[in-house]
């Protein structure tokens, strides 16, 4: 089995390319990482990758329009 490092909601088959969307396993190993264990459909070949969980702060304008969203006022 392969090992590689995936970029965030994107994985393709590390034998032919094709474009993977769900991966047939998933496990958190650590607070900060994440393993997935992948299957294509195209070819039938299966690999591992495994992603850092970083989360990210929403910024001050996405806090603003969550709590404090536009208001009408007429």
């Amino acid at each position: 089995m392969t090992t590689v490092l995936s970029l965030p909601h994107e994985a393709k088959c590390t034998q032919c390319g094709a474009r993977l969307i769900f991966p047939e396993w998933s496990e958190s190993t650590s607070e900060q990482e994440s393993t997935n264990i992948w299957h294509c459909a195209a070819c039938g070949h299966k690999f591992e990758t495994k992603d850092n969980i970083i989360e990210q702060q929403p910024s001050y304008p996405e806090l603003v329009q969550e709590f404090l969203p536009n208001l009408l006022v007429a």
